[in-house]
């Protein structure tokens, strides 16, 4: 009997369709009255009779569904125990790959294909940069209801709320789940990536070099059947049906979509982004330890260079530190007041109009939010001009070298 925390009704029906042709999506009206009267009275029967109806046909198509498909799973629990073959290096279990793969105890990552369908188990969490907007949305709501009891400023929680919004947009009410492989790591044979179960690598004398596997992609959701928290925020175990997104197995993932259209604007900056919920967990840890050290003057000096910069790009328009030092533009004024939103937004405005009234250009407004964002990150401050932790770049690089993904579409979450 499975649980379902997480269930795509329209990956379930599409797929089922695809193999099946049209499918029943209600019962009849005898059965959706009995469901009603069980649920509740007038007013309240109606929308949780749907909700019941609606659950439990996806649950029969799901059902359905995995009985078709689950022969050809690329990836699939080992339930019962296999005989494992004598053999005691990686080498020679490669060598005898073809009934190692009909186990699977083995897989060919070349085999995995976009499209393919997938069940593992995984140990699920909600990646950085969503949890940092859970975490900030929660305590703004609680904030937000009565300021003066947490003695908090309008002007610092009027920064909260900015950084908020620009994190639900990005998200767009996608949730990025990174799911670490419970019974699969992954091991190089002759230049070659396999990915091998935990049964096989207890079995070896000599054990292989290791790293782990990450089954990757972005939920809807609405589509969730239990709070997110609880399911997503807890390194919990869940079976997972996906199916792969990308073809193989992938050195690196990106769990913003839409940071990525950035990239129109500069490139890299979809990059930054999608290392921002890292940056901000980390700058959370270590935030009082680096206001004390921090020199806010050269950090806010640097963003408003940089943005200078980059909008002189932008215009293709060569744009120095000299020049804006010149028209007085990265004064100590402009730079020791960089606390608030006002106070910064102020600064980059005059970089801005320095350029328009300079070289003659017309800039879209979003175009200037943009380039802001990407000054501050450049320059090493987060969306409040607070100073990042100086390990940000290094933690970033081991993350994308010592791990490997499968970039998928979660289909189903359960236990």
């Amino acid at each position: 009997m499975r649980e379902f925390v997480y269930l795509d009704e329209v990956s379930v029906f599409s797929l089922i369709a695809s193999r099946l042709g049209p499918i029943a999506t209600e019962f009849t009206e005898n059965q959706r009255a009995s469901l009603k009267a069980e649920v509740g009275t007038v007013g309240s029967s109606i929308e949780a009779g749907s909700q019941v109806l609606r659950k439990s046909t996806v649950q029969t198509s799901f059902k359905e569904l995995y009985e078709l498909e689950m022969e050809s799973f690329a990836i699939r629990p080992i339930e019962h125990r296999v005989i494992l073959p004598p053999v005691k290096t990686i080498e020679e279990a490669v060598a005898m790959k073809d009934i190692l793969i009909a186990d699977g105890l083995l897989v060919d990552p070349e085999d995995l294909s976009r499209g393919t369908l997938l069940e593992a188990e995984l140990q699920l969490e909600a990646s950085d940069i969503f949890r940092v907007s859970s975490v900030l949305s929660t305590i703004l709501e609680i904030i937000d209801e009565n300021p003066a009891m947490f003695g908090v400023e309008t002007t610092n929680f009027s920064q909260g709320k900015a950084a908020g919004r620009v994190l639900d947009k990005l998200l767009v009410g996608l949730v990025p789940v990174n799911g670490v492989a419970v019974d699969y790591r992954v091991a190089a044979v002759d230049n070659k990536e396999w990915i091998v179960h935990r049964e096989l690598l207890s079995k070896l004398t000599e054990s292989p070099k290791t790293i782990p596997l990450h089954v990757v992609g972005v939920a809807e959701q609405s589509q969730f059947w239990k709070d997110v928290r609880r399911v997503l925020f807890s390194n919990a175990r869940f079976r997972v049906l996906c199916r792969l997104g990308q073809d193989g197995l992938r050195p690196s993932w990106t769990p913003v979509k839409l940071a990525h259209i950035l990239d129109l604007v500069k490139p890299g900056l979809g990059d930054q982004i999608d290392t921002l919920g890292s940056v901000v967990l980390a700058s959370m840890v270590s935030a009082s330890a680096s206001d004390q050290s921090a020199d806010r003057k050269k950090f806010a000096r640097d963003a408003l260079t940089r943005y200078a910069i980059l909008l002189g790009e932008h215009f293709k328009t060569a744009v120095t530190s000299d020049d804006l030092a010149a028209s007085g533009l990265s004064s100590d004024a402009d730079c020791g007041d960089f606390e608030t939103v006002e106070a910064r937004r102020r600064a980059f405005n005059r970089v801005a109009d320095f350029l328009k009234e300079r070289f003659e250009v017309d800039s879209d407004p979003v175009v200037l939010a943009q380039y802001r964002t990407a000054a501050l990150i450049e320059a090493g401050l987060d969306l409040t001009g607070k100073p990042l932790p100086a390990n940000t770049a290094t933690v970033t690089t081991t993350q994308t070298t010592e791990k490997r993904y499968l970039d998928s579409e979660f289909v189903a979450i359960y236990w």
